[in-house]
């Protein structure tokens, strides 16, 4: 019998009983959690953490179709080959403290076979030490460079316990970037002797600075003293640093290489003068939260040149937020998607974001699933969630949240429930790919009522388009649940929290301050690998290194070879590499349906690959993209593709959050709902890292789960305490 054979039954639970004390009963507390992205799974995982806590809870998730994860959901295509089809392009960096604490608890209690084709968390991640950051300075597709940068491995693991660091950890770790950069990069150009010797001269000059800092912070951290007069002699060594280097750069520009070790350089230079000047130590992130974050730069000192270049674009890229680069839209002058709009990002939330993916991560700075993110991460959370006694309700999605007369609490939840298993039982949704268990891509229909005529009709479980499908059913309080969790994604609960939003005005105040955007994603099966040396790879010069700013709006990618060897091509295919891409998706009042939207994707896709050169030189010939490279089809020509993935997140479920400035000071704590049986969890909650990540939903399912249980006592980064020394 598999984990999804033991699942509870479709119907909503009733409340059960436990023996406590001498023959006594006491009534369980009954949880309903709305969503089964990360923030639901984290909170149901918490509140059955220990034999105490599921002694006190019954805790269910209600989930629309057929699979859990949210964003980081996964689907298996039974048909091509069982292939990983994903919502996009996921990496966990090895600061992610909350999420990997949270799978690593789930590995351990499974406690798979050792011949199992992933039995331990540390078999399920693969570490990336390196990223390839795009330049366009002059503007023209053939005008693109790389700046390659290899982050340090560090000792340990993510998912081992680290103490979070202090002021002065943060400062040693810009000086030792600046290190790093300076064994790299050195001004050599031969101008006479006499000019020689004045850059030999420069050079040590420049390096006896970095030093001094250096040794200045390091005395700080290791004696673990500070005080204001501290800080202000360690912003002037700063400042004067930062104009040293600058200065040395100035006039090599030109040079792809210094242009990027300069602005690199003033970047984070920039970064920590600004977190000394505006007292962030004592006054917080949020302190900041109503300035944009390159309106922040400019006011720290930033040199222009820095503003445009690739560390600070693929901050932008990374969130979703805005083209900052060349549009893939044919005859747009200014060299901006006109559909993505203006960049806005919160400066406090976008700094935070900046420190704790940086610091201190163990192991690789980046992680990426060994199969499927559903295959790595979501499946053995759900198998051990239900191990431990926890229910999933698969197939239904939540419509309607109501208020008692005294509009104080949510006296009944209205579902959709869109099916039902022929046993009326519970539904198995995982099915075995070489011995891993996986989510399909669609649901398993042979096990639903009517099953062979709702995939004849294309029902779309997770489609908005299909909102209104299957037949209502109440959730009431006190009945079905205690307590509810919103952990549905925020751009969802406008059209379920009609009530919510009338009685709370702090409540209409987050929903209306929140903005989210589509995204989208497509993946390429090749015949070659593109990190292979011509002639017979495409020349892809960074081996596995992931890409970012680059052509937008599509503008990041990454090999994701290592996957192939879950799934089940055979030798004749010869498929040697698999890469996934994705990016932002801006909204376009015109266009509507799902189909659209996928066509609008589709069409960023193909636009991409032709344009593909910069990084793969030997992708494309005098006729455009060879599509010969891509495997897994026998059609001719540019219907190769058609048999590739692609996929537009426009569901509301999809959409991924965003930080605008004056955001994260309307958004509401887990426990601030303004009703007294309402939990939030997810990342558009206040969780301490507050913005759209995989940890930021760890984070605020975690406080969901403390705010109804007291349980987990700590969580690691929810406030910013750590900065102080």
């Amino acid at each position: 019998m598999t984990a999804g054979d033991e699942m509870a039954g479709m119907t909503a639970p009733t409340a059960t009983t436990t023996g406590v004390g001498s023959g006594g009963t006491q009534a369980k507390h009954r949880v309903a959690i709305i969503g089964g992205g990360i923030g639901g799974l984290a909170t149901a995982l918490e509140l059955t953490a220990t034999e105490e806590l599921r002694r006190r809870y019954d805790v269910t998730i209600y989930q629309m179709g057929w699979r859990l994860g949210g964003k980081c959901a996964t689907g298996r295509d039974a048909d091509r080959h069982d292939r990983v089809e994903e919502h996009g392009l996921h990496f966990w960096f090895g600061s992610y403290d909350n999420a990997f604490a949270l799978l690593s608890a789930c590995y351990a209690e499974l406690n798979r076979p050792a011949d199992s084709p992933i039995p331990t968390i540390a078999d399920a991640w693969t570490p990336l030490s390196s990223v390839a950051l795009y330049d366009n300075a002059g503007g023209a597709d053939e005008h693109w460079s790389a700046e390659y940068f290899h982050y340090p491995v560090e000792p340990g693991a993510p998912w081992d316990p680290v103490p979070e660091p202090r002021l002065w950890d943060l400062v040693m770790i810009v000086v030792d970037f600046l290190r790093g950069t300076q064994r790299t990069v050195t001004f050599r150009e031969s101008a006479g002797r006499i000019g020689r010797l004045l850059r030999r001269l420069g050079n040590l000059l420049e390096r006896a600075v970095v030093g001094l800092a250096g040794r200045y912070a390091d005395r700080h951290r290791s004696r673990g003293t500070g005080t204001d007069r501290h800080f202000q002699r360690t912003l002037r060594i700063l400042r004067v640093v930062r104009t040293l280097l600058w200065k040395r750069a100035a006039g090599h520009l030109g040079n792809d290489a210094r242009r990027h070790a300069a602005t690199r350089n003033d970047l984070y230079l920039t970064l920590l003068i600004g977190l000394i000047a505006d007292d962030i130590v004592h006054r917080g992130f949020a302190s900041i939260n109503d300035i944009e974050f390159r309106d922040w730069l400019r006011r720290n000192g930033v040199h222009p040149e820095t503003l445009e270049s690739p560390p600070v674009r693929v901050a932008y890229d990374q969130c979703f937020n805005a083209s900052l680069g060349p549009s893939v839209l044919p005859g747009d002058g200014d060299g901006r998607d006109p559909k993505i709009g203006t960049a806005d990002m919160a400066a406090g939330a976008t700094l935070y974001g900046f420190l704790r993916l940086r610091l201190p991560y163990r192991g690789s700075m980046m992680w990426t699933a060994r199969a499927g993110m559903g295959d790595t991460a979501i499946a053995p959370m759900y198998e051990a969630f239900v191990a431990r006694g926890g229910h999933v309700e698969f197939f239904h999605r939540a419509e309607h949240l109501h208020l008692t007369d005294d509009r104080t609490a949510i006296s009944s939840v209205t579902c959709r429930r869109q099916a039902t298993t022929h046993t009326g039982g519970p539904y198995a949704p995982l099915r075995d790919v070489h011995g891993l268990p996986c989510w399909p891509n669609q649901p398993r229909w042979e096990q639903l009522v009517d099953g062979d005529r709702l995939r004849t009709e294309g029902v779309d479980f997770e489609s908005d388009e299909w909102a209104a499908f299957g037949e209502p059913v109440e959730l009431r309080a006190g009945e079905h649940f205690d307590t509810v969790v919103m952990a549905a994604h925020v751009a969802a609960l406008p059209a379920m929290c009609g009530e919510l939003i009338s009685a709370n005005p702090r409540f209409a105040r987050m929903l209306q301050a929140t903005r989210t955007t589509m995204t989208q994603a497509f993946q390429v099966w090749l015949h070659r690998r593109p990190a292979d040396p011509v002639p017979d790879g495409l020349g892809y010069p960074f081996g596995d290194a992931p890409t970012s700013s680059f052509i937008e709006p599509l503008d990041t990618g990454c090999d994701m070879s290592k996957v192939l060897a879950h799934e089940s091509w055979v030798a004749d295919d010869d498929v040697r590499a698999v890469w996934y891409f994705c990016g932002q998706l801006g909204d376009d009042a015109g266009v509507t349906s799902d189909a659209d939207q996928r066509e609008r994707a589709q069409a960023g896709a193909l636009d991409y690959l032709a344009r593909i050169a910069p990084q793969w030189p030997a992708a494309v010939g005098a006729d455009g993209f060879r599509w010969d490279l891509l495997a897994g089809s026998e059609a001719i020509g540019e219907q190769r593709f058609a048999d590739q993935y692609w996929r537009a997140n426009n569901s509301a479920t999809e959409r991924y959050l965003q930080t605008p400035t004056g955001s994260v000071e309307s958004k509401l704590r887990a426990g601030e709902s303004g009703f007294t049986n309402l939990v939030l969890a997810g990342d558009w909650t206040k969780n301490g890292m507050d913005i759209g990540a995989v940890e930021s939903a760890a984070m605020g399912g975690r406080l969901a789960a403390r705010a109804i249980s007291g349980s987990p006592a700590r969580i690691p980064w929810e406030g910013h305490e750590w900065l102080i020394d």
